[in-house]
């Protein structure tokens, strides 16, 4: 079933904009982490979420690339791409507290159909982000567009999967092959982020471009593809910038 939730391409313009307009991804510069050297190669996704505000350090003036991720620090991550909208109510599942760090972003999670939990009711906030339920969550974010189905992951996964890998959304190089059934390192969702990031941000620099180029591009159709570009601002941090070492994403 659709969701009805904005277009991640319309979430994400606003994070890719600044580098659509100077016309280059964000460069690998030195990293503010002393646990991501600059040679890494994660070292400029981990630079690109941390500018970006979108994951912080874990204290320490480290990154922790190789910990994982649990879900409720992937719903924070993704509700700051959104904007971080007003949400009121409660989000259902049994395993999450109200006025937690997190429960504004897994109640705009839940209504925004980004999230289904684990079964019996549980969220599975503290359980690590497995592979798959990353790209699933971004897919169902994306308006969950058709893609071919693939066979090594869950069923649930299977499109978002295809979708992800056909998209390059899901790196395959030399350092880091995707898995969908292994648990996330925070190295790999900064990629896995970027990788999404980077492709909007194709799309939103192709509308910069001379009307000309575009044109011979991709005519009427491509003049309406590229409409939803719009200059913005990063998306809004927490009020405590992220300091609590609880809450650090």
């Amino acid at each position: 079933m659709k969701r009805t939730v904005p277009l991640l391409l319309a979430l994400l313009l606003t994070l890719t904009m600044p580098a659509c307009a100077a016309s280059e991804a964000v460069a690998a510069e030195k990293p503010a982490f002393s646990d991501v050297p600059a040679s890494a190669w994660y070292a400029e996704a981990v630079h690109y979420v941390s500018e970006r505000g979108l994951m912080d350090g874990t204290g320490g003036g480290k990154f922790s690339p190789d910990d994982t991720f649990t879900r409720a620090q992937l719903a924070t991550v993704l509700y700051r791409i959104a904007g971080q909208p007003d949400v009121t109510g409660e989000d259902g599942f049994s395993d999450t507290k109200t006025g937690a760090w997190y429960a504004d972003a897994v109640l705009w999670a839940s209504r925004s159909g980004v999230v289904n939990g684990i079964g019996g009711g549980q969220y599975g906030t503290n359980k690590p982000t497995a592979q798959e339920q990353l790209v699933t969550m971004l897919w169902r974010m994306e308006g969950e567009p058709e893609a071919e189905t693939v066979a090594d992951s869950s069923a649930y996964a299977a499109k978002a999967v295809g979708w992800a890998r056909t998209n390059g959304i899901a790196p395959m190089t030399a350092d880091y092959t995707f898995a969908p059934k292994e648990n996330a390192t925070r190295a790999q969702i900064a990629a896995v982020l970027q990788g999404i990031s980077a492709r909007e941000g194709e799309r939103c620099c192709e509308r910069n471009k001379p009307h000309a180029q575009r044109a011979a591009g991709y005519g009427r159709m491509g003049e309406q593809r590229f409409r939803g570009c719009s200059s913005g601002a990063a998306a809004r941090r927490p009020a405590d910038g992220g300091n609590d070492a609880v809450r650090r994403v």
